[in-house]
């Protein structure tokens, strides 16, 4: 069954039908550990290889199904790991055999088809290549390309894997700027060969130009959605603001995956939510929409006023009263003040800059709240002037923050201290 690509086929959709996808997989990696730290020491090298061959037939197809018991398997039990891990341990003995065996044909092969799992496995491509490092995938790539003596007049068979060694560098310098990838490299052991060292410090340069390894080099689609099928590369990426380590080709796509996966994996939403459960303030859209009429309210009655106000131009004496940003303090129980704070708007001339060019039809207001106990709410709005004269919303920020308090500082009365 194993040396037919239909029978395997079969035996993969019969695993999903029944339920049984997950435990297939879990045997297959039991398997492939086995045949490397076990086997190997005890069949001949060539069986052991053909062996591995086989079980990487199975699990390469496997990978390939939008199936969630499959694709929570590698998540959960980082299998990329254990891939990368076994075909090292083979690589290595394979080296000690003989190290133009490393090019044989079966070999080759089931090297390539590890390394390839990086970019076609259903799951999370800055995760592929942390549990890859993992795995010690530099310490393969390494073996594989010392193999080979000359670059010039190469046979095919060696052309292909330096080709393939050439590319997965490529992708991991590309994919160097994320903080998951540069993580597990940090916690990588340093290479002794002193060339190789050499090379590898020169290529830890290579993210400072991030953008013209991307120009220069064709990269797949970095997409952390695993039912995306988009085969271009796009123009831009779109990546989570709050925890950086998930990528994706499209808005579309993030919003996918963040109601299947990412939501509930994301560790600083998970940090929000948690803070937001102990305060019990939940901002919600009915919040904000009322936070935006009623704000909306305040600054028709209060800009016209600070416009005339002589604070804003003794303050910024260069600037036009509509191209200062006002804060509403809105902290306090009953009336809110306006308030302009020179030194903080000192510090964001980019405000002036972006207001200018916009004239009198637009201002752009932030507005603080109080929200809960340990938190405040900064919401930052650009309103547009209407032909009337009056101001509508166009567009809203909220922001929440940690609000720092400073005991002891609340005067005595006299009274308590007098006596």
């Amino acid at each position: 069954m194993l040396g037919s690509e239909d029978a395997t086929e079969a035996l993969c959709e019969r695993a999903i039908a029944s339920g049984l996808a997950g435990k297939l997989t879990k045997s297959l990696m039991v398997k492939l550990l086995q045949a490397v730290r076990i086997y190997i020491n005890t069949a001949p090298l060539p069986t052991v290889i053909n062996y591995v061959d086989k079980i990487m037939k199975i699990i390469v197809p496997l990978t390939k199904y939008n199936n969630d018991a499959i694709i929570k398997a590698f998540h959960a039990n980082e299998y990329l790991t254990e891939i990368i891990t076994a075909l090292d341990i083979l690589s290595a003995a394979v080296e000690k055999s003989h190290p133009s065996k490393l090019w044989e044909t079966t070999c080759f092969t089931v090297l390539a088809t590890g390394i390839n799992l990086l970019f076609t496995a259903r799951t999370r491509i800055l995760q592929n290549w942390g549990e890859a490092i993992r795995g010690d995938l530099l310490g393969l790539l390494v073996r594989m390309s010392a193999a080979v003596s000359n670059t010039k007049d190469l046979p095919d068979m060696q052309l292909r894997g330096y080709e393939l060694v050439r590319y997965t560098l490529s992708h991991l310098l590309i994919h160097l700027s994320y903080p998951k990838v540069v993580k597990q490299l940090g916690e990588y052991s340093h290479i002794r060969n002193e060339k190789l060292a050499n090379i590898w410090r020169s290529s830890g340069k290579m993210p400072q130009k991030r953008a013209v390894v991307r120009e220069e080099i064709p990269g797949a689609t970095v997409c952390d959605n695993i039912s995306c099928d988009v085969m271009k590369r796009p123009k831009r990426s779109w990546i989570c603001s709050r925890c950086v380590t998930a990528s994706y080709c499209s808005p579309r796509c993030q919003a996918e995956d963040w109601k299947r996966f990412h939501k509930s994996e994301c560790y600083r939403a998970k940090q929000d939510e948690i803070a937001r459960e102990m305060t019990h303030t939940r901002y919600r859209y009915s919040d904000r929409h009322f936070q935006m009429s009623w704000a909306q309210i305040i600054c028709n009655d209060s800009l016209p006023l600070f416009d005339r106000d002589q604070l804003g131009r003794q303050a910024f004496p260069d600037h036009k009263p509509y191209e200062i940003v006002p804060i509403v303090d809105c902290t306090g129980i009953l009336v809110p003040s306006t308030q302009v704070f020179p030194e903080s708007l000192r510090l964001n001339p980019r405000w002036w800059v972006g207001l200018e060019g916009c004239g009198k039809e637009y201002r752009l207001v932030d507005f603080y709240f109080l929200y809960g106990s340990a938190e405040a709410l900064s919401l930052l709005m650009l309103l547009k002037r209407l032909p009337g004269g009056f101001y509508k919303v166009a567009y809203s920020i909220p922001r929440r923050g940690v609000r720092k308090t400073t005991q002891g500082t609340w005067p005595i009365p006299k009274s308590d201290y007098d006596q």
